[in-house]
Formats: structure tokens, sequence, C-alpha cells
């Protein structure tokens, strides 16, 4: 049975009593902690899954995983601001060298950057480490001309969309895609 997708959830409240029993006998238990902020993510309930990722970050930084669900947390119930600030800490040391995609995880707080605090210049620096890594990732392209565009440096943005072209012409997947939203934004037919 998959409890996850069903929408019989008494599988989730005995595993939600089971781990705050578990809680109960060690404080300390990270990874009660941690499968309890599952449980309450897939109840539905925001402010508890949100105090026992915090927790369990609190007994173990260094796992990756309760800042990508606590991000996801934030993002779900449109909480831009926390998402941004969870999202920036995985992009730091250590963290960042546990984090399974990190270029998209840079993308994120690139986005963040630009779209909640019009700060261009970290936001554009975000875009450049990813490519100085993964030089074939046309999303970062396409972020970068929009930038560009948005400041009117439209010659950067017509250097990045060339590049964005070439990729496309390469059959790099959804260059193609990304190309036409360039164009779209810089009025080419």
């Amino acid at each position: 049975m998959d409890v996850w997708n069903t929408d019989d959830k008494s599988p989730l409240y005995q595993a939600e009593e089971l781990l705050i029993n578990a809680i109960n006998l060690n404080p300390e238990y990270y990874e009660a902690y941690y499968q309890l902020g599952e449980v309450y993510y897939y109840l539905h309930k925001k402010d508890e899954t949100i105090h026992v990722l915090l927790k369990a970050i609190g007994i173990n930084p260094m796992k990756i995983e309760p800042y990508q669900l606590l991000s996801t947390t934030y993002s779900l119930y449109g909480d831009r601001y926390n998402n941004f600030y969870v999202t920036r800490e995985m992009t730091k040391p250590p963290l960042c060298f546990f984090d399974p995609e990190p270029d998209y995880t840079l993308l994120r707080l690139g986005n963040y950057y630009i779209w909640l605090f019009d700060d261009y210049e970290h936001g554009i620096n975000c875009y450049l480490q990813i490519l100085s890594r993964s030089p074939d990732f046309p999303d970062v392209y396409h972020n970068l001309i929009q930038a560009y565009y948005d400041l009117e440096y439209y010659d950067l943005a017509y250097e990045y969309y060339y590049l964005l072209k070439e990729l496309s012409n390469r059959g790099i997947e959804n260059a193609e895609f990304y190309l036409g939203l360039s164009e779209i934004l810089l009025g080419i037919n």
C-alpha cells in the first residue's frame, strides 16, 4: 500500500504516534525528527513540519534532506522569503557538498536574488557559477538573457542568446524551448 498517494491517512497517523514515542525516548534522535517531518508534510501540517525539520537540522546540520524538505514546504505554502534563506544555506559549504543537484539549488537561489530582492549582481553571479561547472544548462542562459535585458545590457543579453542558440543547434535538451522564450523576450522572429 502506498501511504503517500492514498486518501487513507491512518498509516501516517500511526507513524506519527510511533515517531513521537521514539522522540520521547531519545530527544536527540535525528532520524525520528526527519521522518516525522515527512509524515507531517504528507498530512499537510505546515507548522508541525517546519518545527520538527528545524529540530532535525539543529541535531544534525550536515544532513541535506531536512533542508530540502523545508524548502519544499515553504514553497508549497508560498513562503518565498523563508524558502530563499533555506536555499541559500544549501549552497554554502559544507551542505553544498551533500546536495545531489547543486546546480538546481544554485539556480533557485539566483532566481530568488533577482525576483525577491532585485539583487541582479548576486543572481547573475549564481548563474555564472552554474555555467562554470555545467556549460550546457539552457535554463541558465535564458535567465542570464532575462537579467541582462532587464538591466538594459542588451549586448550581454544577445551574447547569451547566441550561446543558447548554439546549445539548441547541438540538440541539448530543453535548449529549443528556452531559445523560443528568449526570442519572444528579445523580439526576434
